[in-house]
Parts: structure tokens; sequence; C-alpha cells
């Protein structure tokens, strides 16, 4: 088993795109537009669908904003990479997952 120090060292290296991420642990990415005027900063926002970040003792719900689409989903990778997210399923099944470093390819 790997230390949280040399796990974050060969993630940062080799950065994991946030679909491969996804999609690896079946999360279902959530990129939503709000009723704002147009030029509003947190005009988007991304999230992972039935996931938390956890901050011991505590689960804090967890989401990136911005002008674009893409910005929301970099904000949520910056948020989350390197930290432990927890996962349920529709029957209620928890899942700890370790997120390594992450980076965004979108193009929206």
């Amino acid at each position: 088993m790997q230390d949280a120090g040399t796990f974050a060292k060969r993630e940062d290296s080799n950065p994991l795109p946030i679909y491969a991420f996804a999609e690896s642990h079946q999360l279902t990415l959530i990129v939503e537009e709000r009723d704002v005027p147009r030029r509003h900063p947190v005009r988007y926002y991304a999230c992972f669908a039935n996931c938390f970040l956890s901050d011991p003792p505590l689960l804090k719900t967890v989401y990136g904003n911005g002008r674009s689409r893409r910005e929301a989903i970099n904000q949520l990778a910056a948020e989350i990479e390197l930290k432990t997210i927890v996962h349920y399923d529709e029957l209620e099944r928890r899942r700890d997952i370790q997120v390594p470093a992450l980076h965004s390819k979108s193009s929206t």
C-alpha cells in the first residue's frame, strides 16, 4: 500500500482527465447552467451525482462554478483532486474514492 505522499507524486506527474476518472469510477458528471444574467461569474456549475467531499467527521457537498462549462469543470477538479470523495449508489451503499491529480479536456 502506498502512502499519501507517494500517491500524490505519482499522480501529479501524469494527471488523469476528469472524464476518464469519472468513467473509471462509474460517476456521473453533471454540468448545469443557472438561470442568471449572461456574464454572471457563476453561470455554470459542475458536480458528480451523489458524491460528497470527505472532511472527517463531515461530508461536504462539492461543486465547481464558472462562467463556462469548462471553467466549472476545472474548478471541480481543483476542489477534489488529491482528496477523498464519497459516493452513494441507488441502494445507499457508500464507496470512498481517492481522487488523483485531475485536469479537464472539455472544449465547451
